[in-house]
Formats: C-alpha cells, sequence, structure tokens
C-alpha cells in the first residue's frame, strides 16, 4: 500500500479501494495520522489536495486568494511529476 509524505502535515495512503489523505496530529508520545479524505482514482485525489489547500487558507482578499491558488498548484505540479512526470493540474 502507499503510504507518501507530502510535507510535514499530509501524506497519501492507499488501501484496496482508496487513495486517503492523512493529516499529522502531533501527541505528547505518540505520532498520530488521521485519515481525513478518501477518493477512488488519483486524479481525485489530486483535486482533493488542491482543494484542501485552498480551505484552509486565511485567504481575506482576492489577492490572497490568488496566492493560495498558486501555492496549493505548485504543491500539485510537484505531486504530479513525481507520479506521471507531467506537470499540469
Amino acid at each position: 500500500m502507499i503510504d507518501v509524505k507530502i510535507d510535514e502535515n499530509y501524506k497519501i495512503t492507499s488501501d484496496t479501494h482508496n487513495f486517503v489523505i492523512e493529516k499529522y496530529y502531533p501527541k505528547a508520545k505518540k505520532v498520530k495520522w488521521k485519515a481525513i479524505k478518501w477518493y477512488p482514482n488519483i486524479d481525485g485525489l489530486m483535486w482533493g489536495i488542491f482543494n484542501h489547500e485552498i480551505r484552509i487558507s486565511s485567504a481575506t482578499s482576492l489577492q490572497e486568494l490568488a496566492q493560495c491558488v498558486k501555492k496549493a498548484k505548485e504543491k500539485i505540479d510537484t505531486i504530479r511529476a513525481a507520479v506521471d512526470g507531467t506537470t499540469h493540474i
């Protein structure tokens, strides 16, 4: 099964039916990863990460939102390039 860390807060895992986004929740004596979203295919997973990055932002203006979208796209491009050698979303 897949177990790939995206950054310090998120990783991609899988089970026999889904790709999963997991979030890191630090605990005093134990590392805790919790599944937050499930996707049936890799394209859905990429869009899920993209949308999640935008939803958790604290943008308060169109300029800040545009910057957040740019950063989310860059993250997806990096992941996609590692997965299949392309850079698009």
